[in-house]
């Protein structure tokens, strides 16, 4: 069970290997319970967000000096430090780095807020080792998430359908790690961790 601070959040972590794409059922028991429930698993190949393996896309991301057209660059209150340099700019300097998509007053699975508070408290571990940049998933609070049009220039690089999601990059610019979802401390300072091993 994974609860630090996402407690309103907790998970439990299941790591397998499925073989091959198609809709699979997972079953589970813990603590005593149990459940259920299906889920579809997509060819890799048809995907264009970056995977593990795959190179950043470097694409110009709003920072305090220049929001690019999004307005708030931040939907946390207060911001989060994360916007302080772009992701192309990052992925330029030849450092690791965590960037993390979501939205935390607009997210539809009122995950984003929490992971991302669960990320500023983990960004210490690895001081500056590590460059770290949060990308909002729209251009201002009033929109409308059907319109694509409302979505910032970097989810539309990335092709992203969800949110949240954390990229950890090596310094070479390759994805190491996804964290997709809900994480917790726990997990997101073991992941950090073997970032900058």
């Amino acid at each position: 069970r994974h609860a630090e601070g996402v407690e309103s959040r907790p998970y439990y972590l299941a790591r397998v290997d499925l073989d091959a794409p198609g809709n699979w059922v997972v079953e589970v028991s813990a603590a005593g319970r149990s459940g259920g429930g299906a889920f579809s698993v997509i060819d890799p190949a048809s995907t264009k967000d970056p995977l593990p393996g795959q190179k950043m896309i470097a694409v110009a991301t709003p920072t305090t000096a220049d929001h690019r057209g999004v307005e708030p660059i931040c939907t946390r209150t207060p911001p989060c430090p994360f916007h302080g340099v772009s992701l192309d700019a990052a992925l330029a300097a030849g450092k690791p780095a965590a960037v993390l998509f979501a939205t935390p007053a607009l997210c539809q699975s009122r995950v984003c807020g929490p992971v991302l508070d669960v990320l500023m408290s983990q960004a210490p571990t690895v001081g500056d080792r590590v460059t770290f940049i949060h990308v909002e998933v729209y251009r201002s609070l009033n929109v409308d998430p059907g319109d694509a049009g409302a979505l910032t220039d970097a989810i539309r690089a990335y092709s992203l359908t969800f949110e949240p999601v954390l990229f950890l990059a090596g310094a070479d610019g390759v994805v190491r790690e996804r964290l997709d979802g809900p994480y917790d401390a726990a997990e997101c300072r073991e992941a950090l961790s073997r970032l900058v091993a």
